[in-house]
């Protein structure tokens, strides 16, 4: 047999582990090969000398050391979480502003003169709440059971002000006249045709910017998998409603749904390409 077989099956033996040769075999190489007899006679020595040391005992100013670190670390983690009324006055504040921004910034392109002066303040009202939920995940550093709520709630909130930038620069309005010359809506009719053109256009309307942002915070959002995902595509098409409610609150209730659902699978999808475009990059570099 080759000494480096025998020596490897000698750890093996030692250890009391079954070797893949004869154990016959190895015991007379051994007796026969003066350099295999001087390794199992090192490896032997070595091996009793380990198994004759005691656990050393921890002292026990070092056990309470380290239990104070601990107890310190846990304690700084909570504060973390907790929120400070200068970053809750903060995130009300920004909240706000926010949703009455986005409100303003929507009447810009979009015709609201079909909704009445109470239905706006409500919707900006809720949309406002909405957006005080996710500042206060964003600034208190929020997590759920590994899930970071920061990071689904700074991509809500930022995917959402690029799609209203994308509103802006092209309403739905342009969008549906271009829809209707399409093939693919030639081929429908009636209200099957709207609701696939809605479908289409939640997916497209969430799909570049969820995307855009995940590539930024892919590095956060692929610790999570795929619940932090899921979260985070969901808390964007959240704060996407009140924004679908404004440009479409005279339509039917389903073609609003069929937006809902079309803009959850684009934000779905572009977290998901989002964060694999961003892997990709960091593999490469």
């Amino acid at each position: 047999m080759d000494c480096k077989i025998v020596q490897t099956e000698i750890t093996a033996l030692l250890a009391g582990e079954q070797p893949e040769h004869p154990q016959k075999e190895i015991e007379a190489h051994v007796a026969g090969c003066n350099d295999c007899r001087q390794a199992w006679d090192a490896m032997d020595g070595a091996w009793q000398h380990l198994e004759s040391l005691l656990y050393a005992s921890v002292p026990e100013t070092l056990r309470q050391r380290t239990l104070q670190a601990v107890h310190g670390e846990a304690t700084q983690d909570v504060s973390r979480a907790v929120l400070s009324l200068p970053r809750l006055v903060g995130a009300v504040g920004a909240g706000v502003f926010v949703a009455w921004f986005f409100t303003f910034l929507l009447s810009l392109r979009v015709d609201l003169d079909y909704l009445s002066t109470a239905q706006l303040v409500i919707t900006a009202t809720l949309w406002s709440g909405l957006l005080i939920a996710a500042f206060c995940w964003i600034l208190g550093h929020y997590q759920h059971r590994g899930v970071h709520l920061s990071t689904a709630s700074l991509l809500g909130v930022v995917a959402t002000a690029l799609s209203l930038v994308g509103t802006f620069l092209c309403p739905d309005k342009t969008y549906f006249d271009l829809w209707e010359k399409s093939v693919i809506a030639g081929m429908l009719n009636g209200p099957v045709q709207w609701g696939v053109g809605y479908l289409v256009f939640g997916f497209v309307y969430a799909l570049l910017p969820a995307l855009i942002v995940s590539v930024v915070l892919g590095r956060r959002l692929a610790s999570d998998l795929w619940r932090g995902r899921l979260v985070a595509a969901g808390t964007f098409v959240v704060l996407l409603i009140p924004a679908v409610y404004l440009q479409c609150a005279s339509l039917a209730v389903g073609l609003l749904g069929m937006w809902v659902v079309g803009a959850f699978g684009g934000a779905l999808g572009g977290v998901l390409g989002g964060v694999e475009i961003r892997r990709l990059q960091l593999h490469h570099t």
